[in-house]
């Protein structure tokens, strides 16, 4: 499993946190400490590995959803992540992969909600759906050189969520992007719709100067009606936010995924 530091910083005291990894898959997990039992991460491990199979499964019968720089098609009978990936592709303009982080974070999420979990973070590659019933603060993370890393970061009201934060880099991590970020992230109403759009907006930053023209794509969704509430982009120590996206100091007590 990958080191994750800042894992270590994204408890609050009314949380129980988890991690639960299958192959490639490494999801930090919190509940309400009303919700929790020992029994649930075992649970939660046996749901990932669940969604993976489908999702895997779909992909040997339909290589191109796995292939595909641009949107796929996909039936009403795929599997909710599979169709999740594939909504929120279309919307952004990129392959489904695109959406996969976000996807597989909000299933999870949603499952878990299903078994009557009130509360309920779940964080896989950076990107997070959340259901909370008090405000959470979500510190950015642009890489660590970053002037902006933790130290600021996402407000998110109790009544904004369920959402989806997502944030995509070229300068750091694994995920493919064509931009030349340190971070993009992007607030909407689905951890899939966030994670695609993050990648989309990415792809088009090269350098400071295209904060400007980055954040009129953001506005674009926005506006559209989509469901996407606003975004952040980063590069260097220059930084760009257009919609209901409101910043705060960052201080170690906070949520930190990002």
């Amino acid at each position: 499993m990958e080191l994750r530091l800042y894992r270590n910083r994204m408890m609050g005291e009314d949380l129980v946190a988890f991690v639960v990894w299958v192959r490639e898959s490494d999801l930090w997990v919190a509940v309400d400490r009303g919700s929790y039992s020992p029994d649930i991460e075992a649970w939660t491990r046996s749901a990932l590995k669940e969604v993976r199979a489908e999702l895997e499964e779909w992909i040997a019968r339909h290589p191109d959803f796995s292939r595909s720089l641009t949107p796929v098609a996909v039936s009403a009978g795929a599997p909710p992540v599979v169709r999740a990936m594939a909504e929120a592709a279309a919307i952004a303009g990129v392959g489904p992969m695109a959406a996969v982080a976000g996807a597989v974070a909000e299933e999870i999420g949603k499952r878990l909600q299903g078994q009557g979990a009130r509360e309920v973070i779940v964080e896989n590659g950076g990107d997070i759906y959340m259901v909370s019933r008090r405000s959470r603060r979500v510190a950015l993370y642009a890489g660590e050189r970053s002037p902006w890393s933790f130290k600021v970061g996402l407000l998110i009201e109790a009544d904004e969520t369920p959402c989806g934060i997502a944030t995509s880099a070229g300068t750091f991590g694994h995920s493919l992007s064509f931009g030349r970020a340190d971070a993009v992230s992007v607030v909407a109403r689905a951890a899939a719709l966030a994670d695609a759009l993050a990648t989309a907006v990415g792809n088009r930053v090269l350098s400071p100067e295209d904060i400007p023209s980055a954040l009129e794509i953001v506005k674009r969704h926005v506006t559209g009606g989509n469901g996407t509430r606003g975004g952040i982009v980063v590069v260097g120590d220059k930084m760009g936010v257009y919609g209901e996206v409101r910043l705060v100091p960052i201080d170690d007590a906070c949520e930190k995924p990002g």
